[in-house]
């Protein structure tokens, strides 16, 4: 009876936080941000990661998409 109120009490709340939600980096928000139109969010949150080495192709190629939609043609192609 114990072993199933530890698995009651531990294990299934901690398989139901662990879905992902609480986990999500920002990097997917700036991911999906430049696919719903928030550019400048895009670029707030994907510059830094970029700047500071991730050759991600989702990261870069959200970047890119969010320069070149703001009109910043000239940073995407440096």
């Amino acid at each position: 009876m114990k072993r199933k109120a530890f698995t009651l009490l531990v294990l299934v709340p901690l398989l139901v936080v662990s879905c992902g939600a609480l986990w999500q980096s920002d990097s997917a928000r700036g991911v999906q941000a430049a696919r719903s139109g928030e550019y400048a969010d895009a670029v707030r949150t994907l510059e830094p990661l970029v700047a500071n080495g991730s050759n991600d192709a989702a990261f870069v190629d959200g970047l890119y998409y969010a320069w070149m939609r703001q009109g910043e043609i000239g940073r995407a192609h440096v």
